[in-house]
């Protein structure tokens, strides 16, 4: 296979474009404090006097330890870790950006490409001129209240009872409702100057009797009223079966009083 161009070969990551440090005013501006000044000062020490230690090799605990007390003791790392932290820190601190930008992702010989998705966003409409007295009514319309409380009704409730009657009284009879109110006709024997009196009851219905089915509807059923569990008419009375009950052997075993030691 012959070698692609090199303008031809498309790199899969993007190469990490190289930032200008930025400094902060205020690290220019910033003073130390004489502790800091005492902190940041090199130690010196003298470990002539100090027992040299014996170790087997250079491997083991010892070794490692040894090493560990040198790199921490060496004046040059300790001047460049203060370099680094010591200064006053950026506020608020950077974003994490990753080196390496995928462009593509390759799924067997081919090349996919990822497109970043943008935001989902509403187009902004121009902001519509209103007039100072519609600034107004809407205000004055917010500020009426949605629910008037009770103490604050300045109007009386609706009464429908009273408005239906008045309508009704209103309305006018119709022909129907004419001829049923006209009181009926009085017979001509009624009329006449008669011994007998065409209004009296009968002789017959006073002495009428009637019968055993007649008498069984019209007697009232009589319900018994809920007598209240709770409270009895004699809450201190013992009911007779209760003198008579014998005792079963588990409720006496039951009875007994748990004697414990």
């Amino acid at each position: 296979m012959s070698t692609p161009k090199k303008a031809k070969i498309t790199p899969k990551y993007e190469k990490p474009v190289e930032k200008e440090t930025v400094v902060e005013p205020a690290a220019l501006l910033a003073v130390a404090s004489p502790h800091l000044i005492e902190l940041a000062k090199p130690v010196f020490r003298d470990y002539s006097t100090h027992k040299k230690k014996t170790s087997k090799g250079k491997g083991g605990k010892r070794g490692r330890r040894k090493r560990r007390e040198k790199t921490r003791r060496s004046p040059e790392i300790r001047e460049a870790w203060l370099a680094k932290n010591a200064a006053p820190k950026k506020w608020p601190p950077p974003a994490h950006i990753h080196p390496h930008k995928q462009r593509f992702i390759m799924r067997g010989s081919t090349k996919t490409l990822i497109k970043e998705r943008k935001r989902f966003t509403i187009p902004l409409k121009p902001p519509m001129k209103i007039t100072k007295s519609e600034l107004y009514r809407r205000c004055v319309y917010l500020s009426i209240p949605s629910k008037r409380r009770e103490k604050f009704k300045w109007y009386h409730e609706r009464d429908d009872f009273t408005e239906r009657r008045q309508k009704k009284l209103a309305q006018h009879p119709t022909e129907t409702i004419r001829k049923l109110a006209l009181p009926k006709p009085i017979p001509p024997e009624a009329q006449l100057d008669l011994k007998f009196k065409s209004f009296k009851i009968n002789k017959g219905a006073l002495h009428y009797k009637a019968t055993e089915r007649i008498v069984t509807l019209a007697t009232p059923i009589q319900k018994q009223a809920r007598v209240d569990s709770d409270i009895k008419e004699n809450p201190f009375g013992v009911v007779k079966r209760a003198l008579k009950a014998i005792c079963s052997k588990r409720v006496a075993e039951l009875a007994q009083p748990v004697m414990r030691d």
